[in-house]
Protein backbone atom coordinates (compact mmCIF):
# COMPACT_ATOMS: atom_id res chain seq x y z
CA UNK A 1 0.00 0.00 0.00
CA UNK A 2 2.99 2.42 0.13
CA UNK A 3 5.12 1.00 -3.03
CA UNK A 4 6.78 3.89 -4.96
CA UNK A 5 4.46 2.65 -7.75
CA UNK A 6 1.29 3.38 -6.23
CA UNK A 7 2.64 6.83 -4.94
CA UNK A 8 3.64 7.46 -8.42
CA UNK A 9 -0.32 5.99 -9.45
CA UNK A 10 -1.67 8.59 -6.81
CA UNK A 11 0.02 11.77 -8.00
CA UNK A 12 -1.10 11.11 -11.56
CA UNK A 13 -4.37 10.43 -11.03
CA UNK A 14 -4.88 12.82 -8.04
CA UNK A 15 -6.16 9.87 -5.85
CA UNK A 16 -5.58 9.80 -2.53
CA UNK A 17 -3.05 7.01 -1.22
CA UNK A 18 -5.06 4.12 1.27
CA UNK A 19 -2.60 5.67 3.90
CA UNK A 20 -1.59 7.40 5.97
CA UNK A 21 -4.54 6.38 7.83
CA UNK A 22 -7.09 8.85 8.96
CA UNK A 23 -6.04 8.88 12.54
CA UNK A 24 -9.86 8.97 14.13
CA UNK A 25 -11.04 6.36 11.72
CA UNK A 26 -10.94 3.55 9.19
CA UNK A 27 -11.61 6.15 6.66
CA UNK A 28 -8.57 7.66 5.52
CA UNK A 29 -8.23 8.08 1.39
CA UNK A 30 -12.07 7.33 1.16
CA UNK A 31 -14.85 6.06 3.38
CA UNK A 32 -15.78 2.77 1.33
CA UNK A 33 -13.28 -0.20 0.40
CA UNK A 34 -14.20 0.84 -3.32
CA UNK A 35 -12.61 4.53 -3.06
CA UNK A 36 -10.44 3.93 -0.98
CA UNK A 37 -8.75 0.50 -2.30
CA UNK A 38 -10.12 1.05 -6.11
CA UNK A 39 -6.50 1.08 -7.35
CA UNK A 40 -4.44 -1.32 -10.11
CA UNK A 41 -3.06 -4.30 -9.00
CA UNK A 42 1.04 -3.68 -9.17
CA UNK A 43 2.04 -7.22 -9.84
CA UNK A 44 -0.02 -10.06 -11.60
CA UNK A 45 -0.57 -12.31 -7.82
CA UNK A 46 2.35 -14.31 -7.22
CA UNK A 47 4.98 -12.39 -8.62
CA UNK A 48 5.97 -10.70 -5.94
CA UNK A 49 4.35 -9.20 -2.04
CA UNK A 50 3.27 -6.11 -0.48
CA UNK A 51 1.14 -5.32 2.45
CA UNK A 52 -2.39 -3.92 0.78
CA UNK A 53 -5.68 -4.33 0.92
CA UNK A 54 -6.77 -8.00 0.14
CA UNK A 55 -8.51 -8.65 3.53
CA UNK A 56 -10.51 -5.05 3.14
CA UNK A 57 -12.24 -6.87 -0.44
CA UNK A 58 -12.92 -10.08 1.21
CA UNK A 59 -14.97 -8.63 3.50
CA UNK A 60 -16.48 -6.61 0.78
CA UNK A 61 -17.43 -10.05 -0.96
CA UNK A 62 -18.68 -11.75 2.64
CA UNK A 63 -21.19 -8.48 2.46
CA UNK A 64 -22.01 -9.42 -1.21
CA UNK A 65 -22.24 -13.26 -0.78
CA UNK A 66 -24.52 -13.07 1.87
CA UNK A 67 -26.14 -10.12 1.46
CA UNK A 68 -25.80 -8.84 5.10
CA UNK A 69 -23.60 -6.54 7.07
CA UNK A 70 -19.88 -7.35 7.77
CA UNK A 71 -20.29 -6.92 11.49
CA UNK A 72 -22.61 -9.23 11.90
CA UNK A 73 -21.59 -12.26 10.22
CA UNK A 74 -18.04 -11.83 12.23
CA UNK A 75 -19.95 -11.94 15.11
CA UNK A 76 -22.30 -14.84 14.66
CA UNK A 77 -20.01 -17.15 13.11
CA UNK A 78 -16.31 -15.98 14.96
CA UNK A 79 -16.67 -14.18 18.42
CA UNK A 80 -20.30 -15.14 19.73
CA UNK A 81 -18.92 -18.88 19.30
CA UNK A 82 -15.97 -18.12 22.07
CA UNK A 83 -17.92 -16.38 23.89
CA UNK A 84 -17.34 -12.79 22.85
CA UNK A 85 -20.87 -10.73 23.52
CA UNK A 86 -22.43 -8.58 20.51
CA UNK A 87 -20.44 -5.13 20.56
CA UNK A 88 -17.80 -6.52 22.48
CA UNK A 89 -15.74 -6.55 19.01
CA UNK A 90 -17.70 -4.65 16.25
CA UNK A 91 -16.66 -2.11 13.29
CA UNK A 92 -19.34 0.35 14.26
CA UNK A 93 -19.42 0.73 18.07
CA UNK A 94 -21.45 4.01 17.64
CA UNK A 95 -24.17 1.89 17.36
CA UNK A 96 -23.97 0.51 20.69
CA UNK A 97 -24.99 3.03 23.38
CA UNK A 98 -23.85 0.40 26.51
CA UNK A 99 -20.30 -0.40 25.53
CA UNK A 100 -19.01 -4.08 26.57
CA UNK A 101 -15.62 -2.22 27.05
CA UNK A 102 -14.62 1.18 27.41
CA UNK A 103 -13.88 3.07 24.24
CA UNK A 104 -10.32 4.03 24.59
CA UNK A 105 -9.06 7.97 22.45
CA UNK A 106 -6.42 8.39 20.38
CA UNK A 107 -3.29 9.63 21.10
CA UNK A 108 -0.71 11.59 19.64
CA UNK A 109 3.53 11.82 20.49
CA UNK A 110 4.27 15.91 20.27
CA UNK A 111 6.95 16.14 17.78
CA UNK A 112 8.13 19.71 19.05
CA UNK A 113 7.28 18.72 23.14
CA UNK A 114 9.54 16.39 23.43
CA UNK A 115 7.46 13.35 22.79
CA UNK A 116 4.87 14.34 25.08
CA UNK A 117 1.48 12.33 24.36
CA UNK A 118 -1.24 14.53 23.85
CA UNK A 119 -4.90 13.63 22.99
CA UNK A 120 -6.76 13.27 19.71
CA UNK A 121 -10.32 13.93 18.74
CA UNK A 122 -11.68 10.37 17.99
CA UNK A 123 -14.43 9.90 16.11
CA UNK A 124 -16.08 6.45 16.73
CA UNK A 125 -18.17 5.54 14.08
CA UNK A 126 -17.04 7.49 11.27
CA UNK A 127 -17.66 5.07 8.44
CA UNK A 128 -20.48 3.73 7.19
CA UNK A 129 -18.83 0.65 5.74
CA UNK A 130 -16.96 -2.27 7.64
CA UNK A 131 -13.24 -2.70 6.27
CA UNK A 132 -12.13 -6.27 6.80
CA UNK A 133 -8.82 -5.38 7.36
CA UNK A 134 -9.20 -2.86 10.08
CA UNK A 135 -10.78 -0.67 11.69
CA UNK A 136 -12.29 -2.99 14.34
CA UNK A 137 -13.11 -1.59 18.18
CA UNK A 138 -13.08 -4.31 21.29
CA UNK A 139 -11.70 -5.09 24.58
CA UNK A 140 -8.04 -6.92 24.62
CA UNK A 141 -9.74 -9.61 26.61
CA UNK A 142 -12.00 -10.51 24.02
CA UNK A 143 -9.79 -10.26 21.61
CA UNK A 144 -7.24 -13.09 22.78
CA UNK A 145 -10.33 -15.11 23.28
CA UNK A 146 -9.98 -15.80 19.47
CA UNK A 147 -6.19 -16.13 19.33
CA UNK A 148 -6.75 -18.72 22.41
CA UNK A 149 -9.39 -20.94 19.84
CA UNK A 150 -6.99 -21.13 17.07
CA UNK A 151 -4.18 -21.53 19.21
CA UNK A 152 -6.06 -24.07 20.87
CA UNK A 153 -7.19 -25.82 17.90
CA UNK A 154 -10.24 -26.07 19.66
CA UNK A 155 -12.97 -26.33 16.43
CA UNK A 156 -15.43 -23.65 17.30
CA UNK A 157 -13.94 -21.19 15.06
CA UNK A 158 -12.67 -23.37 12.69
CA UNK A 159 -12.59 -26.73 11.43
CA UNK A 160 -8.97 -28.62 12.43
CA UNK A 161 -8.23 -28.88 8.82
CA UNK A 162 -9.16 -25.08 8.08
CA UNK A 163 -7.09 -23.88 10.93
CA UNK A 164 -4.32 -25.24 9.59
CA UNK A 165 -3.95 -23.13 6.84
CA UNK A 166 -3.47 -20.26 9.12
CA UNK A 167 -0.52 -21.61 10.37
CA UNK A 168 1.04 -22.71 7.07
CA UNK A 169 3.30 -20.50 4.24
CA UNK A 170 1.21 -19.71 1.13
CA UNK A 171 3.73 -18.18 -0.78
CA UNK A 172 6.90 -19.53 -3.56
CA UNK A 173 9.18 -18.21 -5.88
CA UNK A 174 9.30 -14.33 -6.32
CA UNK A 175 6.25 -13.87 -3.73
CA UNK A 176 8.28 -14.94 -0.79
CA UNK A 177 11.36 -13.25 -1.69
CA UNK A 178 9.86 -9.90 -2.00
CA UNK A 179 7.95 -10.42 1.55
CA UNK A 180 11.70 -11.39 3.36
CA UNK A 181 13.74 -8.49 1.49
CA UNK A 182 10.38 -6.08 2.79
CA UNK A 183 11.25 -7.94 6.66
CA UNK A 184 15.01 -6.78 6.25
CA UNK A 185 13.06 -3.55 6.89
CA UNK A 186 10.73 -3.71 8.99
CA UNK A 187 10.53 -0.68 10.68
CA UNK A 188 7.32 0.16 9.29
CA UNK A 189 5.93 -3.51 11.41
CA UNK A 190 4.28 -2.99 14.69
CA UNK A 191 5.30 -5.55 16.60
CA UNK A 192 9.21 -7.40 16.76
CA UNK A 193 10.42 -8.88 13.49
CA UNK A 194 13.83 -10.69 14.37
CA UNK A 195 16.28 -11.05 11.66
CA UNK A 196 17.98 -14.38 10.85
CA UNK A 197 14.61 -16.10 10.24
CA UNK A 198 12.76 -17.06 6.58
CA UNK A 199 9.50 -15.37 7.17
CA UNK A 200 6.21 -16.64 5.00
CA UNK A 201 2.98 -15.19 4.48
CA UNK A 202 0.02 -17.45 5.77
CA UNK A 203 -3.89 -17.27 5.87
CA UNK A 204 -3.64 -14.90 8.96
CA UNK A 205 -0.33 -12.97 8.84
CA UNK A 206 3.38 -12.90 9.31
CA UNK A 207 4.60 -16.45 9.24
CA UNK A 208 8.32 -17.99 11.36
CA UNK A 209 8.77 -20.52 8.53
CA UNK A 210 12.18 -21.77 9.74
CA UNK A 211 15.43 -20.55 11.38
CA UNK A 212 17.09 -19.71 15.28
CA UNK A 213 15.09 -17.66 17.57
CA UNK A 214 15.46 -17.51 21.56
CA UNK A 215 11.68 -18.47 22.42
CA UNK A 216 10.09 -18.28 18.99
CA UNK A 217 9.03 -21.61 17.54
CA UNK A 218 8.54 -23.33 13.93
CA UNK A 219 5.39 -21.76 13.17
CA UNK A 220 5.15 -18.54 15.21
CA UNK A 221 2.52 -16.34 13.67
CA UNK A 222 2.22 -13.03 14.32
CA UNK A 223 0.80 -9.41 12.93
CA UNK A 224 -0.07 -6.36 14.41
CA UNK A 225 -2.15 -2.82 13.44
CA UNK A 226 -1.53 0.50 12.90
CA UNK A 227 -1.88 1.94 16.11
CA UNK A 228 1.00 -0.50 17.64
CA UNK A 229 -1.70 -3.36 18.76
CA UNK A 230 0.62 -6.21 18.03
CA UNK A 231 -0.30 -10.13 18.41
CA UNK A 232 1.02 -13.80 18.41
CA UNK A 233 -0.04 -17.21 18.78
CA UNK A 234 2.99 -19.65 19.38
CA UNK A 235 1.25 -22.82 19.20
CA UNK A 236 4.08 -24.95 19.99
CA UNK A 237 4.94 -23.42 22.89
CA UNK A 238 1.30 -23.24 24.12
CA UNK A 239 1.12 -19.28 24.42
CA UNK A 240 -1.13 -16.73 22.38
CA UNK A 241 -0.92 -12.70 23.31
CA UNK A 242 -2.29 -9.23 22.10
CA UNK A 243 -1.30 -6.27 23.38
CA UNK A 244 -2.90 -2.80 22.66
CA UNK A 245 -2.59 1.27 22.34
CA UNK A 246 -4.39 3.73 20.57
CA UNK A 247 -1.15 5.81 19.77
CA UNK A 248 -1.45 7.53 16.15
CA UNK A 249 2.63 7.25 15.41
CA UNK A 250 2.22 3.32 13.70
CA UNK A 251 5.79 1.34 14.85
CA UNK A 252 6.36 3.79 17.50
CA UNK A 253 9.49 3.02 18.78
CA UNK A 254 9.11 3.66 22.58
CA UNK A 255 6.08 1.12 22.58
CA UNK A 256 8.08 -1.54 19.90
CA UNK A 257 10.33 -1.56 23.05
CA UNK A 258 7.62 -2.02 25.56
CA UNK A 259 6.25 -5.03 22.84
CA UNK A 260 9.30 -7.04 23.45
CA UNK A 261 9.55 -6.78 26.67
CA UNK A 262 6.17 -7.68 26.91
CA UNK A 263 6.62 -11.00 24.70
CA UNK A 264 9.71 -11.57 26.73
CA UNK A 265 7.98 -11.75 29.60
CA UNK A 266 5.61 -14.00 29.28
CA UNK A 267 8.21 -16.84 27.04
CA UNK A 268 9.79 -16.34 31.05
CA UNK A 269 6.97 -17.50 32.74
CA UNK A 270 6.71 -20.56 30.72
Amino acid sequence: MVSGTLRQWAQATGRALPVPLSSTSAGGGGASVDTRFGYPLLFEPGAGWEYGSGLDWAGKLVETLTGGFLDDFVHENILARVGVPRGGITFHPGRFTDPIEPLAGMATRSEDKGGKLEFLETRFDAVAEAFGGEGAWGGMGEYIKVLESLMRDDGKILKPATAKLLFEGLLEGEAKKALNESMKHPEWVVGVVPPGIEYNWSAAGLLFESGSHEHRKKGFLQWGGAWNLSWFIDREAGVCSVFGTQLRQTADPEVEKVIKEFEDIIYSKL
